[in-house]
């Protein structure tokens, strides 16, 4: 990256525009992409077609929580597979992925009379 980019980034990413296309962020301070840019670029990062994009879900797809959704992906090929809050995506991380690692959980839970 050149010095002149890093420049012209950290410059709009301090008054409050997009460091992609330079309009008004308008939202969080702490974004660094207008709402249209920050739209294509996760689409892009996770290969996500037109409709997949467009019917996101608006709750976790494992517990129904609203608060702090992320996108999971497969680690490998990098596609998209669903809308997680972010304990949910840290819970399938930490299993790294392995159905029988979270079964084996589940039943430990069970075992224990620990499910509510």
């Amino acid at each position: 990256m050149s010095d002149y980019h890093n420049t012209w980034s950290q410059k709009t990413k301090l008054d409050g525009r997009c460091t992609r296309c330079a309009k008004p962020r308008g939202d969080s301070p702490y974004a660094s992409y207008c709402v249209p840019c920050r739209n294509t670029r996760v689409q892009q990062q996770y290969k996500m077609t037109d409709e997949e994009f467009a019917n996101l879900p608006d709750a976790c797809e494992i517990c129904g929580s609203k608060d702090n959704l992320v996108i999971d992906h497969n680690h490998s090929t990098g596609r998209y597979r669903g809308r997680l809050c972010r304990l949910c995506n840290q819970m399938l991380g930490l299993a790294k992925d392995n159905p029988n690692t979270l079964l084996a959980g589940y039943q430990y839970l069970l075992d224990r009379n620990l499910l509510t």
